[in-house]
């Protein structure tokens, strides 16, 4: 007989088995310290549990990368265990997208408090063995697009790294930190050139950067400077608190981007930081962190496919901003230079023409996205028409 698309069973601390259609539960001895009762159950593959971690666009963009094969859900959610479970599934080859293997497949558990993170995936023959070390929604998944060429699938899927997701995100910008202070006063160790956009900073040794599948994302700026190896995480929080200590305003800002290297692509999650210069917004490029540069803002969304999905920030007077949906206007108030505010008008007239035409299809969040860039548009023009300039010519 078929096996059911769920299950529950008491498990002892001397563990157990819980078997359903295409998937087994088990927990290992040693494991409980108790009797649990426990619930296995096979649900439709979707990115739905994310829709209330991520914002609504982000998730149809997830949506056109992302292939779910499987969602298994474990309770009782939270259930720890002193030694991993497994969760050994089964899946056919026709149901893998086409050119993608096992190997391909990554897996990560939400839990109802909307954490997400990776856990580790072995192929044995025709199966996947999966070690979860908490219970919660297990969800196996095939990035099919470049997206997932940079970053886990955990950090892909919430939009960020780990202190982006903290309600104590801004704390990461930390321009009173001993270390940030004493490079920040030196003019020599750390010069800002915004003309050209180099930005020099000596540690004593070179900075290297890291894969973000592999960085220690919570690293405070001073941790990173006393040892300058890491990630986009690392690198853009380190320098944006140095610029703070500059007295510059700064954001992360946590999405996608799209770098060329020679013959190489480098496309998916990255996390940057975003600051405003004698009066212009400016992209902090720190992809090669030993040769950090300032981008315009216009520039760096254009060459580089920014898609943003999440901010926090932190201005010169301590106030702090965040983490929330990312606002495309926050700097608008702070920036003065014409010739950006124009660049920034135009980048909304585009944008305005691109919800104009999917809100024309019927997409109502389109149409309120529409409605919210032309309000921004406005408060541009007169912005600068009292500046004397007219941004439609």
């Amino acid at each position: 007989a078929a096996l059911p698309t769920s299950g529950a069973a008491t498990l002892e601390p001397t563990g157990g088995t819980i078997a359903i259609a295409g998937a087994t539960l088990s927990v290992p001895a040693g494991a409980l310290s108790a009797p649990v009762a426990m619930t296995v159950s096979s649900k439709p593959p979707s990115l739905d549990p994310l829709a209330a971690l991520v914002e609504p666009e982000y998730l149809e963009r997830l949506r056109a990368e992302i292939t779910p094969l499987r969602l298994i859900e474990l309770g009782p959610d939270g259930q720890t265990f002193a030694h991993p479970a497994t969760v050994t599934l089964e899946i056919r080859a026709d149901e893998l997208p086409p050119g993608k293997t096992l190997a391909d497949v990554a897996a990560v558990v939400i839990s109802k408090d909307g954490a997400v993170d990776d856990v580790p995936v072995t192929v044995v023959g025709n199966r996947l063995s999966i070690e979860v070390p908490h219970y919660s929604m297990l969800l196996t998944a095939v990035a099919v697009g470049a997206m997932a060429l940079v970053g886990g699938m955990a950090i892909l899927l919430r939009g960020s790294a780990d202190p982006m997701m903290r309600r104590d995100c801004a704390k990461w910008l930390n321009p009173a930190s001993p270390r940030v202070q004493e490079l920040a006063a030196d003019a020599e160790r750390f010069k800002i050139d915004a003309a050209t956009g180099e930005i020099h900073l000596d540690l004593g040794r070179p900075a290297v950067g890291r894969d973000v599948k592999v960085g220690a994302h919570a690293l405070p700026a001073d941790k990173v400077i006393e040892h300058p190896e890491g990630d986009c995480v690392n690198f853009s929080t380190m320098y944006g608190s140095l610029l703070l200590a500059r007295g510059y305003p700064v954001r992360l800002v946590a999405g996608t981007a799209e770098y060329r290297r020679g013959q190489k692509t480098y496309k998916g999650f990255h996390q940057w930081a975003e600051t405003v210069v004698d009066g212009k917004p400016y992209y902090v490029d720190t992809f090669d962190p030993d040769h950090t540069r300032l981008v315009p803002m216009a520039e760096a969304t254009r060459d580089l496919s920014l898609g943003r999905n999440r901010m926090c920030g932190k201005n010169p007077d301590g106030s702090t901003v965040g983490p929330a949906k990312y606002d495309p206007s926050w700097f608008d108030k702070l920036v003065t230079d014409s010739a950006a505010l124009v660049a920034r008008y135009k980048e909304l007239q585009e944008e305005a023409r691109a919800q104009q035409a999917l809100c024309a299809g019927g997409s109502d969040a389109a149409c309120n996205l529409r409605h919210q860039i032309y309000v921004e548009a406005m408060e541009l023009r007169r912005k600068l028409n009292a500046m004397g300039v007219d941004p439609t010519k």
